[in-house]
């Protein structure tokens, strides 16, 4: 089973691994430091060998149950999906895999911005049903049936208000693996606990000023968008 090096360290960048498999343009590694789309955020991009990977996914895996925990997939294969078919590569060769950085670390303060916009979400609004997440490199949504409320103006500036609060006070985040699947993390940041398997950056006051919008899609489906400002606003 591959090694999934970002579980451990999200900022590493590259490694080395060897090929196990190849299928048409996708090359599969015994370990690896690309993310494969997962949780609502993208999957990541980068280079192995010098060739393009454009996409990164999870193939295969087993549902994971636990009574403190969602049911998620684990166990899966990660499937680096290059831009043009395999060249000059070959199974069992040892190769450079190297991610966009910049692009990932994007996704990692958005994915925690997600979180931070999520919890007080709820807070101000109340809990409701969460139909979709989609977590890209420019902005976030999250999607929310709620047929009896809408996110209006004044209380989406409170969940502004709350989130950036928490990034002005750089706060650390950690991530829990459970002790029965290292696979099944806790996204944890102060007294909010949330399961999540997506990376991260390790303190608020990295993500940037959080701004919120809503664009309704419907009379009974709440979108909300945000977008972050520079990692350093409020330092």
């Amino acid at each position: 089973m591959v090694r999934k090096l970002y579980l451990q360290d999200p900022y590493l960048q590259e490694c080395t691994a060897i090929i196990t498999k190849i299928e048409d343009n996708k090359i599969f590694l015994d370990q690896t430091v690309f993310y494969p789309e997962g949780g609502g955020q993208l999957g990541d991009q980068g280079w192995i060998e010098g060739n393009e990977v454009i996409d990164t996914q999870k193939t295969g895996g087993n549902l994971f149950y636990h009574s403190n925990f969602p049911i998620i997939k684990v166990g899966s294969e990660v499937a680096h999906i290059l831009k043009e078919p395999v060249k000059r590569l070959r199974e069992g060769m040892e190769v450079k895999a190297k991610i966009n950085w910049e692009r990932r670390h994007m996704l990692m303060r958005m994915h925690a911005a997600a979180h931070l916009v999520y919890y007080y979400t709820f807070q101000v609004f109340g809990e409701m049903y969460v139909k979709g997440c989609h977590i890209a490199e420019d902005r976030a949504r999250f999607d929310f049936y709620s047929p009896d409320k809408r996110l209006d103006r004044e209380g989406l500036d409170k969940v502004e208000e709350f989130a950036n609060l928490i990034v002005k006070d750089n706060i650390p985040i950690k991530n829990i693996p459970l002790n029965e699947e290292p696979e099944a993390i806790n996204w944890i940041c102060g007294d909010m606990l949330i399961p999540c398997g997506g990376t991260h950056v390790r303190q608020t006051g990295d993500i940037g000023e959080i701004s919120v919008r809503r664009n309704s899609r419907g009379k009974s489906l709440e979108r909300i968008y945000l977008e972050i400002g520079g990692g350093d606003l409020f330092k």
